[in-house]
């Protein structure tokens, strides 16, 4: 992955350095908006300071555990999912053993730790995915909900 170094030039498309090596910021004439770059730091698509505020992108929700992990067939049933990364309010699914994906009916953001979801499911072995309005998803390492 390549990185900005405090000292590279970066130009816009009218060849203009928009770099102040000095003070290390990158000023985007379009949009008016600054990105510091600390000296001895490095820019990169995973972290960066705009407006002295971190930005830290490729940030995945992650699920660790769910309550109950046990659920009737055919019947709605609500789960509580923890985990951690949640952004409200997240797309979840339950993705079958067998690859099917079955959306929850609703979800509810209670903190970036903790949803709670509304399943209808046929019987069988799920897995349980996130996905943030960043587009950046996580699953379960293995089945956690079993519908019988």
């Amino acid at each position: 992955m390549a990185s900005i170094l405090k000292n590279d030039t970066i130009q816009n498309s009218s060849g203009s350095n928009i770099i102040n090596e000095a003070t290390g910021t990158v000023t985007m004439a379009a949009s008016g908006n600054t990105v510091t770059i600390p000296a001895g730091a490095t820019m990169t698509a995973d972290s960066l300071l705009v407006n002295g505020q971190s930005v830290t992108g490729r940030v995945f929700p992650t699920v660790t555990s769910i309550s109950p992990t046990t659920a009737s067939a055919s019947v709605q049933t609500a789960i509580t999912i923890t985990g951690a990364n949640f952004i409200a309010t997240p797309v979840v699914d339950a993705i079958s053993s067998t690859g099917a994906i079955n959306t929850a009916d609703t979800v509810t953001f209670n903190s970036s730790t903790s949803l709670t979801c509304n399943f209808t499911l046929i019987a069988g072995n799920y897995y349980i995915r996130i996905e943030n309005n960043t587009g950046f998803s996580g699953r379960s390492a293995t089945t956690l909900l079993t519908v019988s």
